[in-house]
């Protein structure tokens, strides 16, 4: 599953480098295991980033 969500945050990253945001603000929390062998990340942006 640790696959899937790293393919995931690939395809999260492309779309913010396409729309002109810097990947570096985004804010990666800790991998969740949640029921059903299945794992969770929550995501944010990070406040006042700058490059």
């Amino acid at each position: 599953m640790r696959v899937k969500l790293n393919r995931i945050l690939d395809i999260l990253v492309d779309k913010f480098t396409c729309r002109g945001v810097d990947a570096g603000c985004l804010d990666e929390r800790q991998i969740e295991k949640v029921s059903g062998g299945k794992v969770r990340q929550k995501s944010g942006c990070k406040s006042g980033y700058r490059n």
